[in-house]
């Protein structure tokens, strides 16, 4: 079986040595195939996360997400690896670095989000993701019945990718040119 770890750090490298024009490409085709989305399944919860340096930018796509009333909520993560959806309010640094709402911001229950935007440094065809490797999205997902969608460039595409068993696919990945 391949490495996870070492494919982990094969992407985050090839995602941080990407050039700013290749990277700003794939962010403008991801805002606008994710838009165009959103309104086309007339959704009006979003669980988007907030991106970190080497991920696909999602703060554009949240500013305009807000603007036109969708209401959007974020990843909050606790130690003990548990992530809850919660409304879009004051932001607080994780203690891993990440930015998310404060402890005291709503939560928003799995049956009241319309779609799950989730992060991936590689995607396959089937859906599978290589995450981060803390396990967040896929134990969240097992309790999701609602369309999930990721997004990747071509090149970040592939045929397969090692799966566990805790593995949950999602529903659609966008293919960025």
């Amino acid at each position: 079986m391949i490495d996870k770890a070492a494919l982990r750090q094969t992407y985050k490298a090839q995602w941080q040595h990407m050039s700013s024009t290749e990277r700003t490409r794939y962010e403008r085709a991801f805002e606008e195939m994710l838009l165009k989305e959103i309104q086309l399944g007339h959704h009006q919860t979003v669980f988007l996360y907030l991106s970190m340096s080497w991920e696909l930018n999602t703060w554009p796509i949240k500013e305009q997400l807000t603007k036109q009333g969708i209401r959007v909520c974020v990843p909050y993560c606790e130690a003990s690896g548990v992530m809850h959806a919660k409304q879009l309010g004051l932001l607080t640094q994780h203690p891993m670095g990440f930015l998310q709402p404060s402890k005291s911001q709503p939560t928003v229950a799995p049956k009241d989000i319309d779609l799950i935007v989730v992060p991936a440094l590689a995607f396959d065809k089937a859906g599978y993701r290589l995450g981060q490797g803390g396990g967040y999205y896929d134990r969240y997902l097992a309790h999701f019945s609602g369309p999930t969608i990721g997004a990747c460039p071509k090149p970040f595409l592939e045929d397969s990718l090692p799966v566990e068993t805790h593995d949950i696919p999602v529903s659609r990945v966008l293919l960025l040119p």
